[in-house]
């Protein structure tokens, strides 16, 4: 197997051979009901930032044999069969996201002695022949934090204390096309993306406030805020015309929800505003999930916003933190055996109720 990075500004292609891992794991004789976590491949070495779309879900981990991190795939389509594969790469790959058959990360690349992050990817649509493709790769650069949507990969790009959003059109993942979303004064962080529209943490104004563009028009982005506030707001998600984020303006972190209508009007209101933390939100559809303090430890937490019922979905004294949803299913990372692992939970039809 190859992967192709492109190299400076002259685009030029190079091959690296690389081994990817593949195993078929059959899960513990547990009937996979709703309300019962399963720990999707318990290993040794520890497993973060999970993500879910559809039937696959995909983290980084720190592969002791290896001495790097490398990206996880799980194909969940069956939970009582679960096949996972490794993409086993020279250097760190981290933070993960993924859309259909697709896979993206940053990944850690040494060139001439000098290393920065650049934002790569993967299509497995031959799940036991992966087809490698680079994203983006300036040098002297760091590109991070990679979303995706559809064929458009959103990342943070620059360097410490400056970064700004930039994008991708990946239909042709061999020739992707970039374009600028946000390259302001200040820094643009933390970008989330739902088919054409994009959000982002931006301390433009001195604080951080989230902002949101719609990216239909390519050189044309049309960018408005969505939280013109005091004190901090951050790490929004997208799903639809709604965002959530974390709002720090009581002394602890809350989640808040906006509204966007097509003409930029924007309708808030809260989602959990109670004792503790409410951290770390995503949204797909009406649900949203997020890691919460509010019992001393993390636990994670489900609200519907068509019903206005909240659930807690676990309860085990150790941290689970970092949740992502699609559908029925809520993964999450869970130190309940020790170290770091990925858990995965199909939810009650009652929680899915509109």
């Amino acid at each position: 197997m190859h992967l192709w990075s492109w190299s400076g500004d002259a685009r030029a292609c190079h091959v690296r051979t690389i081994p990817v891992l593949l195993l078929t794991l059959l899960a513990v004789a547990l009937p996979v009901t709703a309300q019962i976590p399963l720990a999707l491949w318990p290993s040794d070495g520890p497993q973060e930032g999970p993500r879910i779309q559809g039937h696959r879900v995909v983290w980084h981990q720190f592969m002791a044999e290896f001495g790097d991190y490398d990206v996880v795939v799980a194909d969940v389509n069956r939970l009582d069969e679960i096949q996972v594969q490794v993409l086993s790469l020279p250097g760190d790959q981290m933070h993960p996201d993924a859309w259909g058959r697709r896979v993206v990360w940053q990944e850690y690349v040494l060139k001439d002695e000098f290393g920065d992050w650049d934002i790569n990817g993967a299509d497995l649509g031959d799940w036991t022949n992966p087809r490698f493709f680079a994203v983006s790769g300036v040098i002297d650069n760091d590109e991070q934090f990679p979303a995706i949507s559809g064929n458009t990969v959103l990342w943070q790009d620059g360097l410490v204390d400056h970064y700004d959003i930039f994008a991708a059109d990946i239909t042709d993942p061999n020739w992707p096309l970039e374009f600028v979303v946000a390259a302001f004064e200040g820094s643009q962080q933390r970008p989330a993306v739902d088919r054409t529209r994009a959000v982002w943490q931006d301390n433009f104004h001195g604080d951080w406030d989230v902002y949101a563009s719609d990216i239909w028009l390519r050189d044309q982005p049309m960018e408005f805020i969505v939280t013109p506030f005091a004190d901090q707001q951050t790490a929004p998600t997208i799903s639809g015309n709604r965002v959530v984020w974390q709002d720090d303006l009581a002394g602890d972190w809350d989640l808040f929800a906006s509204i966007l209508a097509e003409d930029g009007v924007v309708e808030h209101f809260p989602i959990a505003a109670t004792e503790g933390n409410q951290v770390n939100a995503r949204i797909e559809g009406p649900l949203v999930v997020w890691q919460d303090d509010r019992f001393g430890h993390w636990d994670i937490f489900l609200y519907n916003l068509n019903t206005g019922q909240e659930f807690r979905l676990t309860e085990d004294p150790a941290d689970q933190t970092r949740p992502d949803i699609d559908g029925d299913l809520v993964v999450w990372q869970d130190n309940r055996l020790g170290s770091w692992d990925v858990f995965v939970l199909r939810l009650a039809s009652s929680m899915l109720a509109e």
